[in-house]
């Protein structure tokens, strides 16, 4: 009878908020929460204190031996993984509606607070001594992230024939830089693979890696950021990845030099009116000089014609002329012009 009771009833669940995720008794603990006050209280926890990792979990309760607590996401990423190779877990549709919740949260505080920049120290050493342990530990997650999800979702983009618009969202969110990271660890380990074109191997090589070690394989980051993958299908990505960022190069140097085309515009304005004025004024010295000299270039003109003339006889010379011109022509006759016809007879 009583395990007929706990059958019938209806299955819940709720979350804790654990300081230490491994030993839930040590540091800090709250349960019996809502989805929402965990990450709020989370939230709190400051990521320095102690040497452990917070994380959130839920309990669930549905009268089996699975009643209890599980973790749910430590340092930022959900244990979907983990999770669901329980079967009861995999089948509850409170455990997976949580799943769910916490990666929306997750994927929605990423948008906000945009893209985690790389960090190039190469260990937690380096970290301290620079001061920078947080935004290096803050990288560092965020790689395991972005080669989390490209494990998980990259196989089904590539066979719906979706790879671009796939690595176009992949790379809004995690940036350029860090997908490189990721797709190049996995090739940079897997040198002797022969299904990596050449070119891609000798591309992803001459990407940093930060933290990567050739002679401790137990110390070598590229070891956390290594995908699952297909080779093929990670061969293609990368190549795809080059052409992303050439295009991006290139789009960035047609903005730069359009904006210095901007910057220009504003000083060849201020030439071209200065010299337009110096025309102006120029132009004004033309007209206040040189239309005096004209005027007397035109008035001296008649004068030279008048000196170049021969001058006039007297009235009885031309008569005299005129008398011989008549005599010669009766002598020889000559043709005459009809000038209404327009012809000599």
């Amino acid at each position: 009878m009583r395990a007929a009771k706990e059958a019938e009833k209806e299955p819940t669940i709720s979350f804790y908020v654990a300081e230490c995720s491994e030993f839930t008794n040590l540091g800090e603990y709250h349960d019996n929460l809502t989805l929402e006050e965990a990450v709020r209280i989370f939230d709190t926890i400051p990521p320095d204190r102690m040497s452990a990792i917070p994380c959130i979990g839920f309990c669930l309760s549905d009268g089996s031996m699975y009643d209890g607590e599980f973790p749910l996401m430590e340092a930022g990423e959900v244990l979907s993984d983990i999770i669901n190779d329980i079967a009861h877990y995999r089948e509850s549709p409170l455990v997976q509606q949580a799943i769910k919740d916490m990666q929306a949260i997750l994927d929605e505080r990423a948008l906000q607070r945009g893209v985690i920049p790389v960090s190039h120290l190469n260990s937690y050493s380096e970290a301290k001594e620079a001061g920078e342990v947080d935004s290096w530990r803050a990288s560092h997650r965020e790689n395991e992230r972005c080669a989390h999800e490209f494990s998980n979702d990259f196989g089904a983009a590539y066979h719906d024939r979706k790879m671009p618009e796939y690595l176009q969202k992949w790379v809004q969110k995690y940036g350029m830089e860090r997908c490189k990271i990721v797709l190049a660890s996995t090739i940079q380990l897997a040198d002797y693979d022969g299904r990596y074109y050449p070119s891609t191997k000798e591309e992803a090589a001459k990407v940093f890696i930060p933290g990567a070690d050739m002679q401790d394989t137990y110390k070598d980051r590229r070891q956390d950021y290594r995908v699952s993958t297909h080779p093929v299908m990670v061969n293609g990505a990368f190549r795809q990845l080059l052409v992303m960022e050439r295009e991006q190069q290139e789009q960035a140097q047609t903005t730069a030099r359009a904006q210095e085309k901007e910057s220009a515009q504003p000083q060849s304005k201020a030439m071209a009116g200065s010299e337009e004025k110096v025309s102006a004024q120029s132009q004004g010295q033309a007209e206040a000089y040189p239309k005096n000299k004209s005027v007397d270039r035109t008035q001296k003109k008649p004068a030279a014609e008048q000196d170049a003339k021969a001058p006039s006889g007297s009235l009885l010379s031309r008569l005299q002329d005129k008398q011989k011109q008549v005599e010669a022509a009766k002598q020889t006759p000559g043709k005459t012009q009809d000038k209404k016809r327009g012809v000599e007879i």
